[in-house]
């Protein structure tokens, strides 16, 4: 019997030590996470921090449309205060070989004509352009890859649609691959 109570004396008082170092851990890990809870979306995007969520899509040279989040009709995933970063890689043609070229996400240093999707942006560009579903457009149309830098979302929750600045979209080829990176705001 002294055994077994020696031995239960030894098992509690391990036991109240193993309670006191998780207690001592919890407090210490609740004083912590304020701190990392206190930088800002951008300060997230800037430092390289992982985001809330990514998401990479490929972007066919005929097609329509491509989206985050991608669906058929994506939700206004994007709230104010959040901050998105994109990155696109990746060429299409404008026609098959011989007779097309080959383009980047920045397109080719032309700004398209008013027959273009989008004057003005260089033609045969990827584009971004912010939507609230329900209510429309969001800004101005800008090359995607304006938003390779940390950006703020607009103020008013909305998706990103990609398009591709070209008025003849079927005999394309090639992809963009473009990937979304989004940081929750407040």
């Amino acid at each position: 019997m002294v055994f077994r109570t020696s031995r239960r004396r030894v098992g509690i008082r391990l036991f109240a030590l193993l309670a006191m170092l998780t207690t001592t851990t919890a407090v210490a890990l609740a004083a912590a996470a304020p701190a990392q809870a206190s930088a800002t979306a951008m300060q997230r995007c800037l430092s390289g921090a992982a985001p809330n969520e990514t998401q990479t899509v490929t972007h066919y040279g005929n097609q329509a449309a491509s989206s985050f989040p991608n669906a058929v009709d994506p939700p206004n995933a994007i709230w104010p205060g959040d901050v998105v970063k994109v990155t696109a890689i990746g060429s299409i043609t404008n026609a098959p070989w011989p007779f097309g070229g080959w383009f980047g996400p920045a397109g080719n240093s032309i700004p398209a004509g008013p027959e273009f999707p989008f004057p003005g942006l260089n033609e045969y560009s990827s584009v971004a352009r912010w939507n609230a579903q329900g209510s429309g457009w969001v800004g101005d149309p800008m090359h995607t890859v304006s938003l390779s830098a940390c950006v703020y979302a607009p103020s008013i929750r909305v998706r990103l649609i990609y398009q591709i600045n070209d008025n003849v979209l079927w005999d394309n080829g090639g992809a963009f691959t473009i990937t979304t990176k989004l940081y929750y705001g407040p």
